[in-house]
């Protein structure tokens, strides 16, 4: 491949990692850790209010999964102006009382759950999900989803709770604490391990026959770029390679011409030019070759990540900056590597090398 569509391949996988660390997913994931309850569930009011007397413990909540990647699906659904053979497929997840607040989630209508029994009949839909049901004015619609009848009290904004290869679906939350079988902690980050640490007791407490096993929602969420990143990392080693490569090719070809053109360069020193002239005079030949490697890997290369690109539902863009970049990386290292031997060939004494010929 050509070291130029390398370098502009590294770049835009690095840009689009950057793109999916940097968006903003709809909630807060920082310095949250999660374990699974267990035999703790009967016993979450004494082990969260235990949790939270922790130092660097700033919130818990609980739910029924993992926000980050909610794998549910359920299609058994019913509502108000639902047409005939019309299905509607979403995304459920049982959620507490302080889960929205606990993520900092925002509500475009309606409220959250307050904990109180009537909540077991209520929803709350994101934007998606009431875009797909074209509903209009959801609050207090009727809505059924498997055994729960109730209706719609709140819509929360569009958030991202899979990899970001997939469009935003629609999503549900219903409060349902004996579904809610996952701890979730917020930490100040500094002191996470002492909360890791009063976490591991009290799942101890209740679980002695079970190791304890937890996850950061960085750490998950980065797992669902690891092939990306695997791709990336080779991509870095196969331009090192390549311009370590090119740059070896690059310099015995520069040697091998400043020995071929020893007696011009001597005649032209006799005559007054100067170092940088002879330098000029060598490098321009090459820098032609790479300028037309830039222009024949640069559509080549375009296409090529955007084919890449079309795999995420929510992309970075392909620039000219990237291909400037490129441009430049290519241009500095060759012209680099001429001139040691271009500047190694104009400082020989032209004398010599008019009687070596």
């Amino acid at each position: 491949m050509n070291i130029n569509a390398l370098i502009i391949s590294t770049i835009v996988i690095t840009r689009q990692l950057e793109y999916v660390r940097s968006k903003e997913l709809g909630y807060d994931k920082s310095n949250v850790f999660s374990f699974w309850m267990r035999g703790m569930n009967v016993h979450y009011d004494a082990v969260k209010k235990e949790i939270e007397q922790q130092p660097g413990v700033v919130a818990v909540t609980r739910g029924g999964g993992n926000i980050v990647q909610i794998g549910g699906l359920s299609g058994d659904t019913e509502w108000d102006g639902k047409e005939a053979n019309q299905t509607f497929i979403v995304h459920p997840m049982a959620i507490d009382k302080n889960f929205l607040s606990f993520f900092k989630m925002s509500l475009t209508e309606g409220v959250g759950f307050s904990g109180v029994p009537a909540d077991s009949t209520h929803f709350i839909l994101n934007e998606e999900a009431i875009r797909e049901l074209e509903m209009k004015r959801p609050l207090g619609k009727r809505f059924r989803m498997g055994r729960i009848k109730g209706t719609i009290i709140g819509v929360v904004k569009d958030f991202h709770f899979a990899s970001m290869k997939d469009k935003i679906g629609p999503a549900l939350f219903y409060y349902d604490p004996n579904d809610c079988n996952r701890i979730l902690v917020k930490t100040n980050g500094a002191n996470a391990p002492k909360a890791i640490h009063a976490a591991e007791a009290q799942f101890k407490k209740y679980n002695s026959e079970y190791p304890f096993t937890y996850a950061f929602l960085d750490e998950t969420f980065n797992k669902l770029y690891q092939s990306e990143e695997k791709e990336g990392t080779l991509f870095n080693y196969f331009a090192a390679i390549a311009i370590l490569i090119s740059t070896l090719g690059l310099f015995g070809l520069a040697a091998y011409t400043a020995q071929v053109r020893t007696r011009e360069i001597g005649l032209r020193k006799v005559l007054g030019a100067s170092i940088p002239g002879i330098v000029r005079l060598l490098a321009k030949d090459f820098l032609k070759l790479v300028l037309i490697a830039i222009v024949i890997a640069i559509p080549i290369a375009w296409y090529a990540m955007n084919q890449w690109l079309d795999g995420f539902a929510y992309r970075t863009t392909i620039g000219w900056i990237v291909f400037l970049y490129a441009g430049v990386i290519a241009i500095v290292v060759a012209f680099l590597t001429i001139s040691v031997q271009s500047v190694k060939a104009a400082l020989a004494n032209p004398v010599k090398n008019l009687r070596s010929e």
